[in-house]
């Protein structure tokens, strides 16, 4: 007789764990183009700015990118911040910054109105998509900055990163008993209950590790939390 108690069953699998936490992380561009001078400058909050002189007439926008974001599938973006750290040469100037999670299509114009005083100013972009991990690779999430004035006026940039919140995949087993008695010969069978805890679904694959004078099964071996799947023990 072969008995199989709980810290054995255990010992059966092997699956990839993930903690669920709520982390932030926040990346600067590593690249830019357009009209404002010395785009570079905005890369790193060290006081050095890019600019631009636009008039009445004449907005003037340039675009960051690469800000290298890798945040793996299943995680739930929690809140996107852009931070601009900005200022003019007169309150008659201003910034509209807005993103692109595709590259293509812009979300909603966030204005900064000018101030010859350079603040630090957080731009809520959370409601502007309903954002997912992938939305933030280096193809498809751009900001662009076009400065505005209603006379002559010079924009500055110093740094603009970009902060996101997010909480990693994580899930539960659950068995439906602690131990399982089988003659040799015989084949007895484990509930196992697969529950998602934290983030969004994704597909999960289960695997195991079975002695040799034992034989094991996963019925099913994969699928998206919630889900059941059963073991069968073969003595």
């Amino acid at each position: 007789m072969v008995k199989i108690n709980k810290f054995y069953l255990f010992s059966v699998f092997f699956l990839i764990l993930f903690t669920a936490s709520a982390t932030a992380v926040m990346f600067s561009p590593s690249s830019c183009s357009g009209s404002w001078k010395n785009c570079t400058k905005a890369f790193n909050n060290d006081g050095r700015n890019s600019y631009i002189t636009v008039l009445n007439t004449s907005n003037k926008s340039s675009i960051w990118n690469n800000y290298d974001f890798s945040i793996s599938n299943g995680s739930k973006i929690n809140n996107v911040k852009l931070r601009a750290d900005f200022l003019t040469n007169n309150v008659d100037g201003g910034v509209r910054i807005m993103v692109t999670k595709d590259g293509v299509s812009y979300g909603s114009s966030h204005i900064i109105k000018g101030s010859t005083l350079k603040k630090s100013y957080w731009i809520d972009i959370t409601n502007d998509f309903s954002w997912q991990p992938s939305d933030l690779q280096d193809d498809k999430f751009k900001v662009v900055a076009t400065c505005f004035s209603k006379t002559k006026s010079t924009c500055y940039l110093d740094y603009l990163p970009v902060n996101v919140s997010f909480t990693k995949f994580d899930f539960s087993l659950n068995l439906n008993q602690t131990f399982l008695n089988i003659e040799q010969g015989e084949k007895g069978k484990i509930n196992i209950k697969v529950k998602m805890l934290n983030g969004l679904p994704v597909q999960l694959m289960l695997s195991k590790i079975c002695p040799e004078e034992l034989s094991c099964s996963l019925s099913p071996n994969s699928g998206i939390p919630d889900f059941n799947s059963i073991l069968t023990i073969t003595a």
